[in-house]
């Protein structure tokens, strides 16, 4: 009965070991990795790559992106503009790649607006909790400059409660 005992102990305790970590991460302690460029006119942003393990949960906050007005292809609205009487605005959504040798797709909204107003068009924030995937790695970036970063409150994880050896025992033997 103490072998049985002994050995669901070590069981429990190999188990609790391997858990997933929760982080949260202030990416204004963190340079970015690099900027992610996006082909064109529509900008460049920051790129974060972050390196854990399988299951982590890594929660860096949220960033909330206002919407700039953009020019097509670079013409002015007098040449070649394709959308007559109307300004193009356009809002960068957050790119995520978990395969560490490949860089974030970032894809953005675009809005048309009459031409002289905003259309009333109001920020979008973004969520940067992630689970890290088979890799152990997460990339993400956006391709904007104009954006408010706000990092996550900075509290300690809760570990689950798990019952010490002893208990165990106590409960096995009766």
């Amino acid at each position: 009965m103490v072998l049985a005992a002994i050995a669901l102990s070590t069981v429990v305790l190999a188990v609790s070991d391997v858990r997933a970590s929760i982080l949260n991460v202030d990416l204004n302690t963190r340079p970015s990795s690099g900027d992610l460029v996006c082909p064109g006119y529509c900008g460049s942003g920051p790129e974060y790559t972050y390196s854990g393990n399988p299951g982590d949960q890594i929660n860096f906050g949220s960033v909330t992106m206002d919407w700039y007005q953009v020019f097509y292809h670079g013409l002015n609205k007098e040449v070649g503009w394709p959308w007559p009487g109307q300004d193009a605005y356009i809002l960068s959504y957050v790119g995520v790649s978990y395969d560490p040798n490949m860089k974030p797709w970032v894809d953005w909204g675009l809005s048309l607006c009459p031409e002289g107003t905003m259309c009333s068009l109001s920020p979008i924030t973004f969520s940067l909790a992630f689970t890290l995937q088979q890799s152990g790695t997460v990339r993400f970036g956006w391709f904007s400059s104009n954006y408010q970063y706000t990092p996550p409150e900075q509290t300690d994880p809760i570990a689950p409660a798990v019952p010490e050896p002893s208990t165990w025992a106590m409960l096995l033997i009766g």
